[in-house]
């Protein structure tokens, strides 16, 4: 279990075993301490799922082996599916959470409003507002929802992926189950009172806790998606 998704209504699965080649800058799915064994596929049965929904690949990405990943999740009646990869995102069959800066210096711009696009996810930092304020201005624009992700970083990041010269914004914090660095909540705020009168921007966890079961934006989108296209296969 996701120490990450306990109390919340939502259970991991990552169908397809071994690392991502998408090689995000920093993904935790790849690095050591993730909190499964990523040589190991995590399908959870229908008497672990119950009622939750399944998040389709927490780690790795739902567009690589697609047709194996659709195959081993269509017995899970509620699912989303994420992915950084937006060649496959009108095939899914359920929602779609789109990654759309897996790298951070850059951005995909979606051209069209797939139905199925159940919200968009950008990864944000104090160093790329100007990237996430284009995707925020784009997406809602579209009245596609928005969530800010905000990151963590490990040691090995300082002066990589991360910033250095805005280290005075993060402070160290147990992330779950290790150290990471993060956003201070007053450069949080700074971000995220922006867009508070836009009710198509939704952050991940909140300002107290990475937590899900504390947040729920999630949740909400999905049965946003549902109710809005009807959407249950």
């Amino acid at each position: 279990m996701n120490p990450k998704l306990i109390g919340a209504n939502i259970i991991d699965c990552i169908p397809i075993p071994g690392k991502c080649p998408n090689n995000c800058n920093p993904c935790f799915y790849n690095e050591p301490g993730f909190y499964h064994d990523i040589n190991i596929p995590l399908l959870p049965t229908l008497e672990e799922v119950g009622t939750k929904i399944v998040r389709v690949n927490s780690g790795r990405d739902s567009t690589i082996d697609f047709d194996q990943v659709i195959e081993l999740t269509k017995i899970y009646p509620k699912k989303f599916y994420n992915t950084s990869l937006p060649g496959k995102i009108l095939d899914f069959p359920s929602p779609v959470v789109f990654t759309c800066n897996s790298k951070s210096d850059k951005w995909y711009t979606s051209l069209f409003k797939p139905d199925n696009l159940m919200a968009i996810r950008v990864r944000t930092t104090t160093w790329n507002t100007k990237l996430v304020d284009d995707v925020v201005d784009h997406y809602t624009k579209l009245e596609i929802p928005v969530i800010l992700t905000f990151l963590f970083y490990s040691e090995q990041h300082i002066g990589n992926s991360f910033n250095k010269n805005d280290i005075d914004k993060y402070e160290k914090v147990k992330h779950i189950t290790n150290e990471r660095y993060f956003i201070k909540p007053l450069y949080w705020l700074d971000i995220t009172s922006k867009y508070k009168n836009n009710s198509n921007v939704y952050t991940c966890g909140t300002i107290n806790s990475p937590l899900c079961k504390y947040c729920r934006n999630c949740e909400k989108l999905y049965e946003k998606a549902i109710m809005k296209f009807g959407m249950v296969k």
